[in-house]
């Protein structure tokens, strides 16, 4: 449905189903966006965006415009694959475009606009992708962090894959050890 909306094919039926699920879509990832911000806040989202109106547009239209996707699957009997999240998670808390002002507002940001910092998960990932396959393939998950942490262009990068293959977590870190 998404494709014949672009395409400008779609017909009275079948734009009102496309509006639907994506109003469940939206409906669905608001509340993971919700729960970061109140993990990072302690607020609600209604009192969050009051206090930062700015974040509304950011926020609208990263929701609706993630897809999940595979970022590995070539090499492993399972997928490795960030969903929203994943992706919530990584950007509300460390990209500087939409980092929620709170808790975590001191943490390590990338240096990276949203597209570059998915090429470092991958690559993150391909560089490690033997070590995360022996993980998964063993029901566990994997995890870099500390003197184990990605080194890519001056920078070290702390990963965890959970044991469905979903990426968990991935942010720079400032000082490894």
């Amino acid at each position: 449905l998404r494709l014949k909306h672009e395409k400008g094919e779609i017909n009275k039926l079948e734009k009102k189903e496309y509006s639907e699920m994506n109003g469940k879509i939206f409906s669905y990832r608001l509340k993971i966006v919700e729960s970061e911000i109140q993990r990072s806040t302690n607020n609600n989202l209604k009192k969050y965006l009051e206090q930062n109106p700015d974040f509304i547009s950011k926020l609208v239209f990263h929701t609706l415009e993630f897809e999940d996707e595979s970022l590995e699957y070539y090499k492993s009997k399972s997928s490795i694959y960030w969903n929203f999240k994943s992706f919530a998670h990584i950007y509300l808390r460390h990209s500087i475009d939409l980092t929620v002002k709170g808790n975590y507002e001191l943490k390590t940001n990338f240096q990276y606009e949203l597209k570059e910092i998915k090429n470092i998960l991958k690559k993150c990932i391909d560089a490690n992708i033997d070590s995360i396959i022996e993980r998964l393939n063993a029901g566990k998950s994997f995890r870099l962090y500390g003197d184990k942490s990605y080194y890519y262009n001056g920078n070290y990068y702390s990963m965890n894959v959970d044991a469905t293959g979903r990426v968990a977590s991935f942010y720079p870190l400032e000082n490894p050890t």
